[in-house]
């Protein structure tokens, strides 16, 4: 047998992080759980040594004979997944231990997600794309139930199990009915084959596992109609958990299933309208249902609803206009930076306070901690679009590539709940700095935390004031 494709090289950050995941069982086990807290540093280790061969790495040929990819969207995809655990690992250790979660299980799972999430995002053909959606799955599954003392958190990893076992189901059929009919595995080819049979039966065979497939997509990215177990799961789970659901596993969805609706733009006729009425319904129903919430988590679960919508608009125009992924790619990162922070922002602030993630909470948050409060105001501004963030760039190339691709009444659609979504973001940043505080005395931020939101705003500025930054960074890796 040839060796020549299989390419080690090429999977170095997903085995590297893996790895990582291993080694942290292995300590925990050889010494009996005595020394848990220096784990996140060896996780820690293993996310920065995959973060490195990302950004340099030793090939960018295919590997595992083609079935995992090295090319932009993939590095993109890894490096937005490994950010957000560069700032969730350091960040969540001290909301871990205030709520005693186990601190090797919760390293451990969020290194195997990750891993799952890095295959999803390179995937090169259907089997290894069903295979990374199932690590990641099955790790987050995990993950919501970590606190398994508390009713919500066993609520929220049923909840996600029985859904995600659905839309599990759906994803993989649609893939047999869409490989048989195309007649490979390979997701580039799959435009190919699906040109042979057009006109024939098989097209229609075709067709549904199209449909079958963006079902699944739909549920993983929390979009319209497969909406409803995002705010169940996002508030019962625990919140450094939520945080990682939110940000890490929609981004590589979004990369991994990009890299799909992109090979099959030569059917776009067939999806792009259900994937259109999809995106309004959800921009309309994520926007609005997050303006009424009075809880923040809650809030932030229908605002990653909304985000969804605007998502799926650069996934129309891939598939309509035969744009590139890059709106899609760009909007990614700003949105992990800044709902990473504000989830861990909100564990903190709930825990000084009422301890029920209550809107209340941030009443006269600049009287306590002033940089924090103006943090805070900087990261719902960068998700509600506010130039010069890096929000507004990502919103403006979304919309941008929609109109090019003739979706000019989605754009204003999008645009008209970008509007809706400021009053949302704009609440908790009245609370902080014009009412009069419910609780007395400082509001410290430990060091982990103080990290992750200065990182957060640091890079939204960067990235609205030079947003080719990263563009160009994603497509001169490897050159």
């Amino acid at each position: 047998m040839d060796f020549s494709g299989l390419n080690v090289a090429a999977l170095l950050p997903e085995l590297l992080v893996s790895g990582g995941g291993l080694l942290v069982m292995a300590l925990h086990a050889a010494f009996r759980g005595r020394q848990d807290r220096q784990l996140v540093w060896v996780s820690l280790a293993s996310v920065v040594a995959a973060l490195a061969f990302c950004l340099n790495p030793l090939t960018v040929e295919p590997g595992y004979f083609g079935s995992a990819l090295s090319d932009p969207m993939a590095f993109a995809g890894r490096i937005t997944v490994l950010a957000a655990l560069v700032l969730l690992l350091p960040g969540g250790v001290a909301y871990a231990r205030s709520r005693n979660l186990p601190q090797a299980e919760y390293l451990s799972l969020s290194l195997f997600a990750a891993t799952g999430m890095m295959a999803l995002a390179s995937a090169g053909d259907l089997i290894v794309l069903f295979l990374a959606v199932e690590v990641l799955s099955i790790s987050l599954y995990c993950l919501a139930g970590l606190m398994g003392e508390r009713e919500s958190s066993r609520q929220a990893a049923l909840t996600y199990f029985l859904a995600g076992s659905f839309a599990s189901g759906f994803l993989l059929f649609g893939m047999a009915l869409l490989s048989g009919s195309a007649g490979t595995l390979d997701i580039a080819a799959l435009g190919t084959g699906l040109a042979r049979v057009s006109g024939t039966g098989t097209q229609w065979v075709a067709l549904g596992g199209v449909v079958l497939m963006i079902a699944g997509l739909l549920f993983k990215v929390g979009a319209v109609p497969f909406h409803s177990w995002v705010a169940e799961v996002y508030s019962g789970s625990p919140t450094v958990v939520t945080a990682f659901m939110s940000t890490a596993a929609k981004a590589a969805a979004f990369a991994g299933f990009g890299r799909v609706l992109l090979a099959l733009g030569s059917v776009s006729e067939a999806w792009v309208p259900l994937v259109g009425i999809c995106a309004g319904a959800t921009m309309i129903l994520g926007n609005f249902t997050a303006l009424v919430q009075g809880n923040f988590k809650r809030m932030l679960a229908f605002s990653s609803v909304a985000h969804a919508g605007y998502l799926l608009l650069g996934l129309m125009a891939v598939g309509a206009a035969g744009e590139s992924l890059e709106a899609v790619i760009f909007y990614l990162l700003p949105y992990v930076l800044a709902n990473a922070a504000l989830f861990l922002v909100a564990a903190k602030v709930s825990q000084a306070g009422s301890g029920n993630y209550k809107l209340d909470d941030y009443k006269g948050l600049a009287r306590r901690n002033p940089w924090l409060a103006g943090l805070l105001a900087l990261l719902l501004l960068g998700l509600a679009g506010m130039p010069p963030l890096a929000g507004f760039m990502g919103k403006f190339m979304v919309f941008s590539a929609a109109v090019r691709a003739g979706h000019t009444g989605l754009a204003v659609l999008g645009i008209l709940t970008s509007v809706v979504a400021v009053f949302t973001y704009l609440r908790p940043v009245v609370y902080a700095w014009f009412h009069e505080p419910e609780e007395s005395g400082a509001l410290n931020l430990d060091g982990g935390l103080a990290f992750v939101v200065w990182v957060a705003g640091a890079g939204l500025l960067l990235l609205g004031l030079w947003p080719r930054l990263w563009l160009d960074l994603c497509a001169g890796i490897g050159v």
